[in-house]
């Protein structure tokens, strides 16, 4: 006899479902579950597969992005939600983005927030928004020498980034604020930073790249590539305080490391310095979020090798709702436990020991 030679097996969404619903005797043999109980099941599906995605990002969701650097951007942002379909993310060019009024992933200026109102000014300044969008305007209300509030006149149009807000007048020290656009496609709202504030600086230009794709649940790798020579060097991941403790954020020069800015549905990240050609990309090892398991023949995803796993602990997530006895309850969180236990060390990835001698005998 021979084996099959193939390695295709798998089970749909609602496959495991319904074999957790088995085990916590919500239906029998051969029987088919309510909507509700199905609708309910998928729900707890979900939410497994969200949460399994922190708990060590899955080797399978370790995946490359590329990044064109653009002589003067120090900013690309990722979000916007849709398919994770495209793991090369492209430079914007501001001269060409943004200028078609049909992308409905481009919003508006919503709100100009100050954060510092600067002193010495006679007359209300001129408040400047630049971006790639069209038409945004907005006022500013001045209070013996100190702009105490900016109205947006004109929220405008085709914004795929927060736009640099400045203000023209005479002062001893000038006004600073940061402008919010509405979410790109469905995304959280943005906001520009200001240089010095407490905020990632964003004195120049900042590009959003509205191609959509969900933002990466974590940055794991960074390095860049020379595009003549192919070579390679690492970049170092800062965290918020360290990039806050940089100076001047605008520096050019190389790119040496970056600061990965999480936010709620959406992730920009800094570059440090700002690159002054174009003779490098930026590489960037990503942890991608768990796909959803939306219909009813979607394959889950994760490895077959998880099914197991997934099943009972799923019929561990629904047993306590379902009204499942004690002693089968019991039961499910064991076997749920120990499921769970076997796929840790499959989930982790090998890497060389290396040792070091003392010197001292």
């Amino acid at each position: 006899m021979s084996t099959s030679g193939t390695y295709n097996f798998s089970l749909t969404r609602d496959s495991i479902c319904k074999a957790a619903l088995r085990i916590t005797g919500v239906i029998g043999k051969g029987e088919e579950p309510s909507q509700e109980d199905l609708d309910e099941t998928v729900e707890a599906l979900n939410v497994i597969l969200k949460s399994w995605a922190i708990s060590g990002p899955p080797l399978w969701t370790i995946v490359e992005r590329k990044i064109n650097l653009q002589p003067g951007v120090h900013s690309y942002a990722f979000g916007g939600g849709g398919i994770w379909n495209d793991l090369t993310q492209v430079g914007v060019n501001s001269e060409t983005e943004g200028t078609n009024p049909n992308d409905t992933r481009l919003g508006g200026v919503i709100e100009i927030e100050i954060v510092s109102g600067g002193t010495g000014y006679s007359v209300a300044p001129t408040v400047v928004i630049s971006g790639d969008g069209v038409n945004a305007t907005a006022t500013a209300t001045l209070t013996s020498g100190v702009v105490t509030s900016i109205t947006v006149t004109n929220a405008g149009s085709r914004y795929s980034y927060p736009p640099e807000i400045t203000f023209v007048g005479t002062n001893t020290t000038p006004c600073v604020a940061i402008a919010r656009i509405s979410g790109s496609g469905g995304g959280t709202d943005l906001d520009s930073g200001s240089a010095g504030e407490g905020r990632p600086g964003s004195a120049g230009s900042v590009s959003y790249n509205p191609i959509g794709g969900n933002a990466p649940l974590k940055i794991v790798h960074v390095f860049s590539r020379d595009r003549d020579t192919g070579s390679d060097t690492q970049i170092t991941i800062l965290s918020r305080y360290e990039y806050l403790m940089l100076g001047n954020k605008l520096t050019g020069g190389y790119v040496h490391s970056v600061y990965p800015d999480h936010q709620l549905g959406s992730l920009i990240l800094y570059v440090y310095n700002v690159p002054t050609d174009d003779s490098r990309d930026l590489h960037l090892w990503v942890q991608r979020p768990i796909q959803d398991a939306g219909d009813e023949a979607d394959i889950v995803d994760f490895p077959v090798e998880f099914y197991e796993a997934l099943k009972w602990n799923l019929a561990d997530a629904i047993a306590i709702e379902s009204g499942t006895n004690m002693n089968l309850l019991d039961r499910i969180e064991k076997k749920a436990m120990m499921s769970k236990e076997a796929i840790v060390s499959y989930n982790q990835e090998e890497a060389s020991v290396y040792f070091t001698p003392h010197g001292k005998r």
